[in-house]
């Protein structure tokens, strides 16, 4: 018989609030689990917490058999999953029968534009990507900001590249997804609007950065960091014709022009780069490769 294992979700958008998930699931569920997320108390979802609750849903998916129910949605965030169509992922069930009346969420999801939920396992579809990409820069920033998007648009050739060739597209997990949203500040008396920041976030669910490295660089030791770090400092990646990718400096410089921090998140490990590298640790992790990119348009 089916065991019903209901979670209540305050946050989604960090790496520890995953953990904290991760931790309950692993205490609570068996292989027949059906596992209940109550969202009324989650406060907004933005594009890296979407990834992260694709990730959980076919964690769980894989693990019981059961697409992951979602319930006590604020209608706002209904409205949000809708745009992105994340009712047509077979590991995410969506109740729509009762709706929690939170208004805190009314006003981000009200300012928040969101580009599609890309989802690639092709150069091709990463060619299509950067077309939209480009679109979408163009409409957020002024002439100043516009002669750098080739920076930015580079970084996520180079990460997309990665998730692609990290993910197995026969594993459940083998998928790579972008999504990209852009925050709205309006000006009342003006009238007017303008673009504040942009959220990319971009994610796979396959072997992760050291099992990947491991192909060219066994003798590093088995911590996520010290393969994070190899990668991020060196530009190293796990490919056997020895190319490089984006290095510390790289990243480091474009994320200054734009005001903004690089994330990434691989195994236990979640680092994020501003003038510098910041690393933390959790106890659980999602498989693959979760990176989020954010940039300020000041």
């Amino acid at each position: 018989m089916n065991n019903r294992v209901e979670i209540y979700v305050q946050e989604l958008n960090t790496s520890k609030s995953v953990d904290n998930i991760l931790c309950e699931l692993d205490s609570k569920t068996n292989s027949s689990s059906i596992i209940v997320f109550e969202l009324d108390k989650l406060n907004y979802l933005h594009s890296t917490g979407v990834l992260n609750l694709i990730g959980l849903s076919k964690l769980v998916l894989n693990k019981t058999g059961h697409p992951l129910q979602l319930n006590s949605l604020s209608f706002s965030l209904f409205e949000y999953l809708s745009r992105l169509n994340i009712q047509s992922l077979n590991s995410i069930y969506i109740n729509t029968k009762e709706f929690a009346n939170n208004y805190i969420d009314i006003y981000y999801y009200e300012n928040i534009n969101l580009a599609r939920l890309f989802h690639l396992n092709c150069q091709k579809h990463q060619v299509e990507l950067i077309k939209y990409i480009r679109n979408f820069f163009d409409a957020a920033f002024d002439i100043t900001k516009k002669k750098n998007i080739s920076r930015v648009c580079t970084m996520i050739l180079e990460l997309t590249g990665n998730c692609i060739e990290h993910s197995d597209p026969i594993n459940e997990f083998g998928e790579t997804f972008f999504l990209m949203e852009n925050t709205i500040v309006k000006d009342n008396i003006r009238k007017t609007s303008r673009v504040d920041k942009i959220r990319i976030s971009v994610g796979d669910f396959g072997c992760g950065i050291k099992n990947h490295m491991r192909l060219n660089y066994p003798i590093i030791p088995d911590d996520d960091l010290i393969y994070i770090q190899t990668a991020l400092i060196d530009g190293k990646t796990g490919r056997l014709d020895q190319s490089g990718g984006l290095g510390f400096g790289s990243i480091k410089n474009t994320m200054k022009l734009f005001k903004g921090s690089f994330t990434i998140h691989s195994g236990t490990v979640t680092v994020t780069i501003t003038d510098d590298i910041i690393s933390s640790k959790t106890n659980k992790f999602l498989p693959g490769t979760q990176f989020e990119i954010l940039i300020y348009n000041t």
